[in-house]
């Protein structure tokens, strides 16, 4: 996914903010070092998260786009198959 497309989802945005007030709750000494890594990595979590599910979800519908042209090439290659057996049967002149 392009950054233009990560930089518009809310999730994105909550995540730096997350880490924006862990960094700031650190350095002023509002929170203790293991609650500002706690929501930190909490951040990062919830960031990389979402765009893991994002991008299993966009393979998940190729692989199904995928398979639904597969079954109509070869429902496609079936009726040409029949058609040409159909073709090649010889017909008797009286028939005509």
């Amino acid at each position: 996914m392009k950054l233009n497309g990560i930089l518009k989802q809310k999730t994105t945005w909550a995540g730096i903010a997350g880490l924006v007030s862990a960094a700031t709750g650190f350095f002023t000494e509002a929170m203790t070092p293991d609650v500002s890594i706690q929501l930190a990595v909490l951040s990062l979590m919830g960031i990389f998260l979402r765009q893991g599910v994002a991008k299993a979800q966009n393979n998940m519908e190729n692989i199904a786009k995928r398979r639904i042209r597969k079954k109509k090439a070869a429902v496609k290659d079936t009726m040409l198959d029949r058609a040409r057996k159909v073709a090649r049967v010889p017909m008797n002149e009286g028939e005509i």
